[in-house]
């Protein structure tokens, strides 16, 4: 502690007052600031209550707060919250010991920019000027921060600003000395009224004040009368249009502010570094510059960011145009401002905000209206103002103005190609438009017929040949009838889709245009990669659907038969080896270690990838004299758990000699293993159970025997049946003898995670059935729900409804809610919108969102046998 500042008795007539006689003194701060230059800086810069209340904001966006807290009195928004006169923000960034509520008031630097502070902060700062604080004095005779770094400290101090005097120079004559206190929270608990708005809105007193906690509050009283003029839906539109919001959460009174986003549907979209090359040119001649494309960043999700780039701003522009259907101009409030325009952004803070044009000349207002782009142009930092209005007339601003100029053009140019098109459409309705048009489909398949020689075999061979690959062509006759029906199609049947095993050698698809069919082949290992969730099935049946139809297109533009041929079976084996290369599916996993029993590498680095997909770190060593592989998982409380993985491939039994149980253990011994996982295709002496020799010895040894095939099931239900590398370890440890493992293997997959999703999936049928006498808004019970089951023959246990219930819900990502007692249940979403949020988990079909010509209501998929 420094030594103290004798303190004058107060009646503590405000809150700051009140804190600043509470606790001890951690030593003074000194500012020099004259009336007038306050006044200047506040008043005159921030002649807006609303800007004042936006740089506090901003502060804290620079100091990594995750969010920020707003709370003011204003009576035009829900909720009005009971709090005394008083502003106040809080936020969770990064706190301010006695160094740092210092350099708080230097005016006219901020240290917010040095590469040392940029480098330790997370964002991109904002702040550069170092007189936002003083922004206060436009709604507040006293501020008052309070602090803490999160290591056991917290400080106080307050600040009047009727303690600045005038000066002619205007610098001040002496110092205003502050005294910092070291508080606790209790002392700040004690203020009613400052709790009082606190816990009003949202913030919970037992943490939000708590010393090992970071965080910053700043307090304005004293209020002036403009702070009765704020209007709070004006106050809300500033904070989600100038603010950057992405990872930054902004709350008024309690209520999270969203940033704004446009909700019309968008008749022309692009990005800017997108522009067309005869924009660029026309840019260039304007501008007498060498504008180009240069990925010089990372977007929002990671990958790279392209800006536009020129002389004149050589950290480049980035951003996007929108237009939408309707008129973005004007609304029911002035309040809501305007949402149309140029947005442009430094640093990620909107500037100009009042000017949509950006000090461009007028454009078209038909589509101007319409038209929204935001804008990143970090050049323009050195030439924007103070309080952010304007960027002057810098030769950085106007090769700006030109380039928004050409993005508006472009925009307008796609906007009326849209409209034309449109007019050519006509106007469907949903159910009733094409997206894949009979152009794509029917058209080309018609003409491919037309060209086909019925003297040669038509449908599709082992080999590539002059024969159909995919797809299954009548007879001569029929197709006559076929191509008749394709060339007059207007409204198509739609398609359907199945899944069916026909062969790991055989073909992924056979499009049978006679049916309007597809039927994709599960054992195709493209099949095999993706035929494990409904989403990726979607993507796979796709897939499918545009190999066939390649085929159509090339024999359609003329392509030889045989040609044709061979580049689908290169495709095809390109697919292959895709989907070999990058191996993530379980079905695709195991199916690889089934194929794999006949050679002794391939079953190795078979065993390492299953393990490595239940949970394991897994390593192939494959050397001799050494165990095939490892695998490590780290299980709390135990620490690291390391076992040895051996493979033994024969295509049949393998002898006792063969499998070499001591030379097994020694391989554990050597890698200080604590087990070791045998696969093999089976065991000799099995049906002997613990007398068989290999019993025996695996159970002296300790060495887990498990057939191929048991570890290929647990593989492939792993996701059905929750197992993980906790469950095969725990196996691996305790059981040895091949007996043993079947018992614990057969135990694991007879869970009740499986049975729970084939009982959730039964749920959501008694839930649509319910649907027809239940308002979208009624709670629902469960004993409704198996009152429905029941009628059906279906009677769980209330445990068992009651789980399947509490993991339907959890995998419906927010669709339904469960009520206190898990016995009631909201819905959130529409009954088909659930089945579809939990498709993926169930292991079902789901209809798509949007109605569709093409594909059936719901993809068909043909019933498999387990695998």
């Amino acid at each position: 502690m420094t030594d103290t500042l004798p303190i004058t008795p107060v009646v503590a007539s405000t809150i700051g007052q009140g804190l600043e006689a509470s606790g001890i003194s951690a030593g003074p701060i000194e500012v020099r600031l004259s009336r007038e230059l306050i006044t200047l800086l506040s008043e005159q810069l921030y002649s807006s209550p609303l800007k004042a209340i936006e740089e506090l904001v901003i502060n804290s966006f620079d100091a990594d707060a995750p969010s920020v807290h707003v709370i003011a009195p204003l009576s035009t928004i829900e909720p009005v919250l009971s709090v005394a006169p008083l502003i106040a923000v809080y936020d969770t960034g990064v706190g301010m010991d006695l160094a740092g509520l210092s350099d708080l008031w230097r005016v006219g630097a901020s240290n917010k920019r040095t590469e040392q502070v940029e480098k330790v902060r997370k964002r991109k700062q904002i702040g550069k000027f170092g007189i936002g604080k003083l922004a206060t004095y436009a709604l507040a005779r006293r501020v008052t921060y309070i602090t803490s770094t999160g290591i056991g400290h917290i400080y106080a101090v307050t600040l009047s600003f009727d303690d600045f005097h005038s000066s002619p120079n205007g610098e001040a004559e002496a110092p205003v000395r502050l005294d910092v206190r070291e508080i606790e929270t209790t002392d700040i608990l004690s203020q009613a009224a400052l709790a009082t708005a606190l816990e009003e809105s949202g913030l919970d007193l037992s943490t939000c004040l708590d010393s090992a906690s970071q965080w910053t509050l700043v307090l304005l009283e004293e209020l002036k009368g403009v702070v009765e003029s704020i209007s709070g839906n004006r106050l809300k539109w500033i904070l989600s249009t100038a603010m950057p919001l992405g990872d930054f959460e902004v709350f008024l009174n309690g209520i999270g502010i969203e940033a704004k986003k446009n909700t019309y549907a968008r008749i022309a979209e692009f990005n800017i570094a997108e522009l067309p090359q005869k924009r660029i040119d026309t840019l260039n001649r304007a501008t007498d510059s060498d504008w180009r494309v240069e990925t010089l960043d990372v977007d929002n999700d990671g990958g790279p960011l392209k800006r536009l780039v020129s002389s004149q701003l050589p950290s480049g522009v980035s951003g996007s145009a929108i237009v939408t259907d309707k008129s973005l101009y004007g609304g029911k409030s002035s309040d809501l401002t305007r949402s149309h325009g140029f947005f442009v952004k430094v640093r990620g803070r909107l500037i100009g905000e009042e000017d949509p044009l950006f000090g461009s000349h007028a454009l078209s207002y038909e589509v101007f209206n319409r038209f929204r782009a935001e804008i990143d142009a970090d050049d323009l930092d050195i030439d924007v103002t103070a309080p952010r209005e304007s960027a002057g007339n810098s030769p950085r601003v106007t090769a700006l103005r030109e380039l928004l100029v050409e993005v508006f053009n472009e925009a307008r140019s796609q906007f009326d190609m849209k409209m034309k098109e449109k007019a050519q459409h006509g106007a469907r309705r949903e159910h009733e438009r094409h997206y894949v048009y009979p152009t794509f489909v029917e058209k080309p398949l018609a003409d491919a017929l037309v060209q086909t020689n019925f003297d040669d075999d038509l449908n599709a061979g082992s080999e590539a040949d002059d024969s159909w690959f995919y797809v299954e062509v009548p007879t001569a006759e029929d197709t006559k009838t076929l191509v008749a029906s394709l060339y007059s199609t207007d409204e198509r049947q739609p398609y359907s889709y199945r899944l069916e095993q026909r062969g790991k050698q055989e073909r992924l698809v056979e499009f049978d245009p006679t049916e309007h069919s597809f039927t994709v082949n599960a054992d195709h290992e493209l099949a095999l990669e993706f035929k494990d969730s409904p989403k990726s099935m979607d993507l796979l049946y796709h897939l499918a659907t545009a190999e066939a139809l390649l085929e159509v297109y090339l024999r359609e533009a003329g392509v030889a038969a045989h040609v044709v041929g061979e580049v689908l079976q290169r495709r095809d084996n390109l697919l292959r080896g895709l989907a070999r290369e990058q191996m993530n599916s379980p079905a695709a996993i195991a199916q690889a270690l089934r194929d794999s029993s006949d050679s002794d590498t391939e079953l190795e680095i078979a065993l390492v990838i299953a393990v490595r997909s239940l949970g394991f770190v897994a390593k192939h060593l494959g050397n001799g004299g050494k165990a095939d592989g490892v695998a490590r998982f780290r299980d709390y409380p135990d620490g690291e758990r390391k076992i040895t993985l051996e493979a033994k491939a024969s295509g049949k039994l393998p002898s006792l000699s063969a499998l070499d149980f001591a030379g097994l253990q020694e391989h554990m011994v050597d890698e200080g293993a604590d087990g070791c996982l045998l696969v093999a295709p089976g065991y000799p002496g099995g049906t002997r159970e613990d007398d068989a020799a290999a019993a025996k010895r695996a159970q002296s040894l300790k060495i887990s025997c498990w057939t191929i095939d048991q570890l290929a099931r647990v593989v492939a239900s792993m996701e059905r049946h929750d197992v993980t590398a906790r469950s095969v370890m725990q196996i691996v440890a305790t059981r040895y003898a091949p007996a043993e493992v079947t018992l614990a293997v057969d135990a694991l997959l007879g869970d009740s995670a499986e049975s729970s999703r084939a009982l959730a999936a039964e749920m959501i049928g008694a839930i649509r059935e319910l649907e027809t006498f239940m308002s979208d808004d009624a709670i629902r019970e469960l004993s409704m729900i198996r009152t429905v089951l029941g009628s059906r023959g279906i009677k769980p246990s209330t445990p068992d409804a009651r789980i399947a219930l509490e993991r339907l819900a959890a995998a419906s990502q927010g669709g339904m809610t469960l009520l206190t007692g898990g016995e009631k249940f909201q819905l959130n979403v529409a009954v088909e919108e659930l089945e579809r949020r939990v498709a993926d988990w169930i292991g079902t079909d789901s209809s798509s969102r949007r109605a569709s010509t093409f594909f059936e209501s719901s993809h068909h998929r043909k019933n498999l046998p387990e695998i």
